[in-house]
């Protein structure tokens, strides 16, 4: 019960910012034309930084050991997400580019802007150790698996995959790689690495309100399959986890974790990569921004019925 009420309290204050972030945007003090540069800031600067100090400061070469298991229990539910929604998407019947769209929407979570702030706050000690080895099997998935099912294929993997070494990535390794060569950073880089990290959370919840007032993502409430995507990926699917990893007598931060982990709203990338101009660009941007708004009561049901 306590976990729920620190979820939930999290889960507002999220809300709150959202509403800050439409609010800017409706009396134009946040600008469309801002996004893009707002967007990559976020991504290549403050958001790797929040991903390396969380993971850096507090974290021990032995966490590190007991959080192994964490690495197959990833890999699991990435199984999990892949067989599903590659059958829900040949049972809807929804066309190639659709259903390929359609599979990244609902196979990646996403873990850097609602995750980690979540977990950083439930689970302060071990669930940002495990968060980070989950990091490195959703990276190495998304950045193949996920590159093939969002890209032209006319324009392929090839010229994406460079990004698989990306900010958040390094991010995670760097620190881990520090924590095992015991390096302490001089105190006042760290100090002013958390200062800049401790933005990420209301930048980032700031950017997807604004992109809530200037998208038309209400296109998507009348796509039954995402209703479908929502009930497997938000709700069913994390409860059979939770109820799994109880059963098998997991901790509760390593199960509350995973949990959390695979009942994610769809990654605010997938739509940067869906191809420009195209329906598909929209229907990820809508699908996108309202599993967003759906998670604000689905992550509470799931941790107060499992946790």
């Amino acid at each position: 019960m306590i976990q729920f009420h620190i979820l939930l309290n999290q889960l507002i204050q999220f809300f709150i910012i959202l509403l800050i972030g439409y609010v800017a945007a409706r009396y134009q003090m946040v600008k469309e034309v801002y996004l893009p540069e707002l967007s990559r800031i976020i991504m290549k600067i403050v958001l790797p930084v929040y991903i390396f100090t969380s993971i850096f400061n507090g974290t021990t070469i032995k966490q590190l050991i007991n959080g192994i298991p964490v690495l197959f229990l990833s890999i699991a539910i990435y199984v999990i997400f892949i067989l599903t929604f590659s059958l829900l998407a040949k049972i809807l019947k929804l066309p190639g580019e659709r259903g390929n769209v359609y599979q990244a929407l609902f196979i990646f979570g996403n873990t850097a802007i609602i995750a980690l702030p979540l977990i950083n706050e439930m689970y302060p000690k071990e669930g940002i150790i495990y968060l980070a080895l989950f990091a490195i099997i959703d990276q190495l998935i998304f950045w193949t698996y996920g590159i093939w099912l969002t890209t032209s294929k006319q324009q392929g993997m090839k010229a994406n995959l460079k990004n698989f070494i990306n900010p958040s990535l390094v991010a995670v390794a760097l620190s881990i790689l520090l924590i095992v060569i015991r390096v302490k950073l001089p105190i006042v880089l760290n100090n002013t690495l958390n200062t800049v990290g401790k933005a990420s959370t209301a930048m980032c919840l700031i950017y997807l309100g604004s992109l809530f007032y200037f998208s038309n993502w209400k296109k998507v409430l009348n796509k039954r399959e995402i209703y479908i995507g929502i009930v497997f990926k938000m709700i069913l699917i994390p409860l059979i986890i939770g109820i799994v990893l109880h059963i098998i007598d997991l901790s509760l931060s390593m199960r509350g974790t995973m949990v959390i982990l695979s009942a994610l709203p769809t990654m605010t990338v997938i739509p940067m990569l869906v191809k420009p101009n195209s329906e598909e660009k929209e229907y990820a941007i809508g699908a996108t921004l309202f599993t967003m708004a759906v998670s604000l009561i689905t992550l509470p049901i799931v941790t107060y019925l499992v946790l």
